[in-house]
């Protein structure tokens, strides 16, 4: 059994932990929080979770700050060249040096490349928050994960991982850290929003998983990856959380958070990024319909 697999053992024996979730969704512009967990679970599982190979993807879209940080949202690497992202964070921004932050080192950008639906909503909430970045140089060696063809079922488990912050339900220990962390939830409602992965942050006595979670304002595009055929794939992409409980916070026990459905969007990617030794559609005709932005 390899290494990968293992992980995906361990994370089943961990109460299902069929979903790892990570930092970033956001429906506010604002300092970098990201994974909200319960209150009464060690934050090290948590940190453990984020830590499983399979998820060597996930990176950071983001920027050099004035205090010589790097600060921004979370990004997924879905091809040695090609970073999947959550639009609107970027697009908040247009002016910002934007790279792509890889275990450590940071890798230069050439393009952005936003999806034809995306309207330029600041929040993410009117749906298409999708844009493909190019890097400059590929990075060569990382797991790219499989992007998933097929929709998942109410109910299943899925795994959000990203970087940022963290905090409990209860709105305490909200800090900053710069590590990848990952929890848990399941798929719990559409709503009228077909393109979206809705899950609930539940409280721990009303039937939250051992390692719930869920996303509160900062960065978005944590990965959503469900377990499936053996493997984690990538289901779904971090957008926004919405205050659902009214209680000013976003994150908090009982807010709900809506993660892109990546199955809707795989014609817009594949016809950009190309398949193993293809070339993309787009790549021939040129990318028709879609506003990018390239560094000068």
């Amino acid at each position: 059994m390899n290494q990968l697999a293992k992980s995906g053992n361990q994370v089943e024996q961990c109460g299902r932990l069929a979903l790892l979730m990570g930092v970033g969704l956001g429906v506010l512009s604002g300092p970098t929080m990201g994974i909200i967990i319960r209150h009464d679970v060690d934050p090290a599982l948590h940190l453990a979770l984020g830590a499983n190979p399979a998820f060597d993807s996930v990176g950071e879209i983001g920027f050099v700050n004035q205090t010589g940080g790097f600060a921004g949202a979370t990004g997924v690497l879905i091809d040695p060249e090609w970073v999947l992202i959550s639009a609107h964070r970027v697009a908040q921004d247009p002016g910002f040096d934007w790279a792509f932050r890889h275990n450590e080192v940071v890798h230069d950008i050439s393009e952005i490349i936003y999806h034809p639906g995306y309207d330029g909503s600041a929040t993410g909430t009117t749906g298409s928050d999708l844009a493909l970045v190019r890097l400059t140089n590929p990075i060569e060696g990382a797991y790219i994960p499989t992007l998933t063809t097929l929709g998942m079922a109410f109910g299943d488990e899925v795994a959000l991982v990203g970087f940022g912050g963290i905090g409990d339900g209860n709105g305490n220990g909200r800090t900053f850290t710069t590590e990848r962390w990952a929890a848990m939830n399941t798929w719990d409602q559409r709503e009228n929003h077909a393109e979206y992965y809705i899950t609930d942050f539940d409280r721990p006595e009303s039937g939250a998983l051992a390692l719930e979670g869920s996303t509160t304002n900062g960065d978005t595009g944590a990965g959503i990856f469900h377990f499936t055929n053996g493997q984690w794939e990538l289901a779904g992409l971090g957008s926004h959380v919405l205050d659902t409980n009214l209680s000013g916070m976003f994150g908090d026990y009982g807010d709900r958070a809506r993660h892109t459905r990546l199955e809707v969007y795989r014609p817009w990617i594949d016809s950009i990024v190309p398949a193993p030794g293809g070339v993309g559609v787009m790549g021939i005709f040129g990318l028709v319909g879609c506003r990018r932005r390239r560094r000068q």
